[in-house]
């Protein structure tokens, strides 16, 4: 095969995967950077309740939990993380019937201390509470009001009715 035939069965080859190379590079989005879990002995682990008693979500207002942000960084879990003993701040993301409220709790976290934060919505809005989950019973450390922030109404859902067959 001549010097010139072989350059044009390469270039056919190495601009499809240039152009999958840009495209593939333009397509993923940029990564927000992580909270990265503490790993020592003294470490902090802060966990949230994100699926509730079902009884309690109706009764007693408990609320779905989501971990957002550490420190003003993402969140490496939705339901929990661990970090170094010392002031952090943590916000979180609370839902409960149509309703959400987000706090950021300011913890100091107590080495090998395990934390537990919970909501509950009560009229105005919610509570949030970060419970020593090491003492028994779990007792509160820090509590946090919130109004509710945004409420999403439920789309109604039509039903067709038929009437019955008319009897002869």
């Amino acid at each position: 095969m001549p010097v010139a035939g072989r350059q044009n069965a390469l270039m056919k080859l190495f601009l499809p995967a240039l152009a999958a190379t840009f495209l593939s590079a333009c397509a993923s989005a940029p990564q927000a950077p992580r909270h990265v879990d503490h790993a020592g002995p003294d470490r902090v682990c802060i966990e949230v309740s994100n699926w509730p008693n079902m009884v309690r979500v109706f009764t007693t207002g408990e609320a779905h939990l989501w971990l957002k942000q550490i420190d003003g960084l993402a969140s490496p879990s939705e339901s929990r993380a661990c970090v170094a003993p010392g002031q952090h701040t943590i916000e979180v993301l609370a839902h409960n019937r149509y309703a959400y409220a987000s706090a950021q709790i300011e913890v100091d976290a107590k080495s090998g201390q395990p934390l537990r934060i919970v909501a509950n919505r009560e009229a105005s809005g919610f509570v949030f509470r970060v419970l020593d989950a090491g003492a028994d019973p779990p007792s509160e450390l820090v509590r946090v009001d919130r109004p509710v922030e945004r409420t999403a109404t439920p789309s109604p859902v039509y039903l067709p009715v038929t009437p019955p067959p008319a009897r002869p």
